[in-house]
């Protein structure tokens, strides 16, 4: 664990946190002399602060604790994640290892930032879950009433051999999917949406999500995006804690603006052809009609009906001049009307 309690004040320290650096001696004092405890069974800490594993508190004593037995993948890409925020946020904006009282969470929240009026979280996943740990842990993060974000470690990625960007997903990773504004920005020729997944790996210490996921083939191989970048270079937001990569939100505003143009394109269509339909007297088509496909019904016909020309000349069959005629003869002057016309016809 990172977070031991000062018992007499009843404050928690942070191992990780740069303000300790210089103060290990310190810490070591109130080690020996039991004045640091675990905040989940109030027992006796000690303080683990070598030069190569990561400084940590440890149990003295065997203890009934469920924080005594997390993980080593956990801790490791706890620790990296809240070095992250740190670097992103104030020290005191950051809380690692956060216990909520009354709600029933299987551990301690991974991560939780206070910035101003925004509250987020952070919940990391190195395993399968079974169905009443997934039940239990989705409702004490819907209970929170904070934007929960949820980091699977890199072990748990499974790619397909041979398609590119294709995954086979656990039901944990499908139940934890979530819909995120840049799936819109990888949104490819198909008309689905997809989710978002996020998978952390320690050795590289970078963060991989995959953009715009959908089902390919039930129940588990999914296609989409993968984007990698250095924890480093990540971006997160202030307001709801949503990891970003670079070049990700020009991307997002690009396409939104070609939907935006797309969309008054449509509407500047719809109401052309309401002016044209209305000029006409004829009825707008609704677009909806038979599922986007021919109309049920024909249109009238718009085309005008044949005016006769205004030439009038003597009919050679009958000689009555007119200028409702069908053919007209320049060298004699004379025509064809319809009335004889039609007689021949018959």
């Amino acid at each position: 664990m990172y977070t031991a309690r000062h018992q007499p004040s009843r404050q928690d320290i942070v191992i990780l946190d740069p303000r300790w650096r210089d103060q290990v001696d310190y810490l070591r004092r109130l080690d020996r002399q039991d004045a640091l405890v675990c905040p989940g069974c109030e027992q006796p800490v000690r303080v683990r602060a070598g030069r190569i594993k990561r400084w940590h508190f440890a149990h003295k004593h065997r203890a009934n604790c469920p924080y005594q037995h997390e993980s080593a993948l956990i801790l490791e890409a706890r620790a990296l994640l809240y070095q992250y925020l740190i670097s992103i946020f104030e020290v005191e904006q950051v809380s690692i290892e956060k216990q909520v009282d009354d709600l029933h969470f299987p551990r301690q929240i991974d991560c939780w930032v206070e910035v101003a009026e925004y509250k987020f979280a952070y919940w990391i996943i190195d395993r399968r879950l079974p169905p009443d740990e997934r039940a239990t842990l989705t409702a004490a993060a819907k209970s929170v009433g904070v934007p929960f974000h949820w980091i699977f470690a890199a072990e748990m990625c499974r790619e397909d051999q041979f398609l590119r960007h294709h995954l086979h997903l656990t039901t944990t990773e499908r139940e934890f999917m979530v819909k995120s504004d840049y799936d819109i920005a990888w949104q490819t020729h198909f008309a689905e949406l997809g989710k978002t997944l996020h998978y952390l790996d320690i050795s590289n210490q970078t963060l991989t999500t995959y953009r715009n996921l959908f089902l390919r083939h039930r129940p588990q191989v999914f296609s989409g995006t993968p984007i990698t970048t250095q924890l480093l270079e990540l971006e997160v937001s202030t307001e709801t804690g949503e990891f970003s990569h670079p070049g990700e939100k020009l991307k997002l505003s690009e396409k939104l603006h070609d939907q935006a143009v797309q969309q008054a394109q449509a509407e500047k269509r719809l109401q052309f052809a309401a002016r044209f339909f209305n000029r006409t007297g004829n009825q707008v088509p609704d677009p909806s009609d038979s599922n986007g496909s021919e109309l049920s019904e024909p249109l009238p016909s718009t085309r005008r009906a044949r005016q006769p020309f205004g030439r009038e000349v003597p009919c050679r069959v009958c000689g009555v001049v007119t200028a409702d005629w069908v053919s007209y003869d320049g060298q004699t002057k004379t025509c064809l009307c319809r009335n004889c016309h039609s007689e021949n016809e018959e």
